[in-house]
């Protein structure tokens, strides 16, 4: 997992968690950091879990708007890192000091980001719930729909979200950038699923909401971002106040180059872009932007101007 660290003003780290059935070793999960601006090794391993699962065996990262970033090991432990002391520190307490869920989850997942800050739990009564730590909330879905149509965070605020249409009634073709309005709602709760589509040419070109699309109490305005821009196997790859970077290819010859692209969040004017097959996380950082594909990172600026090739650092 790729992140800026808070505790040293934004420095780029990257967080390890491997996992072992003991051939090699001892069995079990170990975790390690790595500081990609000294480049090395910052502790010791770290063991988080004697043995691995024997129906599920997964470590699953959720980094939350506030923050605060989890591990879930095999669906039945949770852990919070701790970036002072660099360490993963045993978050189940959170679970158990919610009223609902005390002494009662046998399952956790990581949610969608959809949900927003969730985590999805089940219980010993077969119920799922949706735990909400930042705002100590842990709904059922039902629960989850009524609520957030009201639901408002004490620090709410109007913003913008970016996604890619893909054309009505199948899906091929050509892809448009759609930017919509919404509340963000923080560390809170949402509900915002299904897919966008639009059909029509030139002036009859509308957006269709289909298959419970965004389904959100606080959605606002859905408009066509670069109405005159053919995009293919497109995705957002990252979006804040100060740029939208998407991941494409021009046009539908398999063998085109994809693009990675730096847009401008209220004109839409591209900033730079870079040639060659550049998709994954998009981590913003003090030192620039850091993109992790799998098992590698590249450095693709140094916050001032993007580099001509990127600088694979691990």
């Amino acid at each position: 997992m790729l992140v800026a660290d808070p505790a040293a003003g934004g420095a780029p780290l990257l967080l390890r968690v491997r996992g072992s059935f003991g051939r090699r070793g001892p069995a079990g999960y170990v975790a390690d950091v790595y500081d990609l601006r000294a480049k090395t090794w910052l502790t010791e391993p770290q063991r988080l879990q004697d043995g691995v699962g024997e129906s599920v065996r997964e470590a699953r990262f959720q980094y939350m708007s506030d923050g605060r970033l989890f591990l879930v090991l095999d669906k039945t432990r949770l852990f919070s890192f701790d970036f002072a002391s660099k360490v993963w520190l045993d978050a189940r307490p959170l679970l158990e000091r919610q009223p609902e869920l005390a002494g009662a989850v046998v399952q956790i997942e990581t949610g969608y980001p959809a949900e927003g800050d969730a985590l999805r739990v089940m219980t010993a009564d077969g119920v799922r719930r949706y735990f909400y730590p930042g705002v100590q909330l842990a709904l059922t879905y039902d629960e989850l729909t009524r609520l957030v149509a009201d639901y408002r965070h004490p620090d709410a605020e109007q913003t913008f979200g970016f996604a890619f249409a893909v054309r009505a009634h199948g899906g091929v073709g050509p892809q448009q950038l759609v930017r919509y309005s919404r509340l963000d709602n923080k560390n809170g709760p949402r509900v915002f699923s299904g897919h966008l589509e639009w059909s029509g040419e030139g002036d009859r070109r509308r957006i269709v909401a289909h298959n419970y699309i965004f389904r959100q109490a606080h959605l606002g305005k859905v408009e066509f971002f670069t109405p005159e821009r053919r995009y293919y196997r497109a995705s957002v790859l990252y979006a804040d106040k100060e740029e939208v970077i998407i991941f494409f290819c021009p046009d539908p010859n398999p063998n085109t180059p994809f693009l990675l692209q730096s847009l401008d969040p209220e004109t839409a004017a591209v900033r730079w872009t870079l040639q060659g097959k550049y998709g994954g996380h998009i981590c913003k950082t003090s030192d620039g932007l850091y993109l992790q594909q799998s098992m590698k990172v590249y450095r693709i600026s140094d916050g001032r101007q993007i580099f001509s090739t990127p600088e694979q650092v691990f």
